[in-house]
């Protein structure tokens, strides 16, 4: 071989890897892209796992089957067929028979733990409370608002010396004192409303309240139907209270 031969050879590179195992058919790695694509490929050679963190490595071999199902407007990667554990199902505890039953009887009624938080709830008086508040605001607006109807009309008798007609057009004001009769008007309307709710909220919650007392009688009565009778008084303290 020449001399000119030799210089037109390309050197081999050096492959760190070939003392490890066979030669790699893409060439040595030291000089290979190790971009993302080449990451994938690799990834899709090796057999197929399930991830424990986001990351392109396997970590666990897969031992079941998976699917993709569609969940709504998503697809979703579930199990073929019947789950495998019970507690991958967040309704495995729930009984929907149990829950959409109906009591039969007052005493399962007692049991259902859906009745019992509903008679025992105060959420009916809270509404009412609430109802109570809405009302109480409301008439203060209406108060004021019928104040000052009062005042555009000379009936008030703190504003007798005021004239609001020598201050303001006669169209303003007669616009005026028509929208303040429609903002009274809704208001004593609103009012009324609010009131018959409460009324009704207050009916329903003392309802509720002797439903309660019925099925659901409070620990103090619990212990005193079930106590033993007192014991009998002896003859000595029959004889004293005779001679008394």
């Amino acid at each position: 071989m020449s001399h000119n031969d030799t210089d037109n050879e390309l050197p081999t590179p050096y492959d760190s890897d070939s003392s490890a195992g066979a030669q790699d058919p893409n060439g040595a790695r030291s000089y290979r892209p190790f971009n993302r694509g080449n990451k994938l490929k690799r990834t899709l050679e090796q057999p197929a796992v399930v991830p424990t963190k986001p990351t392109l490595w396997t970590v666990h071999h897969i031992d079941e089957e998976f699917e993709f199902a569609q969940l709504g407007k998503r697809r979703a990667i579930m199990r073929k067929g019947k789950r495998r554990r019970e507690e991958d199902n967040p309704y495995a505890d729930i009984n929907i028979d149990e829950l959409w039953s109906m009591p039969s009887t007052p005493a399962e009624a007692a049991e259902l733990p859906a009745v019992v938080h509903t008679l025992r709830s105060r959420s009916l008086k809270i509404l009412s409370q609430t109802a109570m508040t809405l009302v109480e605001r409301e008439q203060e607006f209406n108060k004021t608002m019928s104040r000052f109807a009062q005042m555009l009309q000379s009936d008030d008798p703190l504003f007798q010396n005021i004239d609001i007609g020598d201050t303001l057009p006669p169209e303003f004001l007669e616009d005026l004192q028509g929208d303040l009769q429609e903002v009274v008007s809704r208001s004593n309307e609103f009012v009324k409303r609010i009131g018959d709710t409460r009324d009704k909220l207050m009916q329903a919650h003392v309802q509720k309240k002797v439903i309660a007392k019925q099925l659901l009688p409070s620990e103090r009565k619990k212990q005193a139907a079930t106590a033993p009778p007192p014991p009998l008084r002896g003859e000595g303290y029959a004889r004293r209270t005779a001679g008394n």
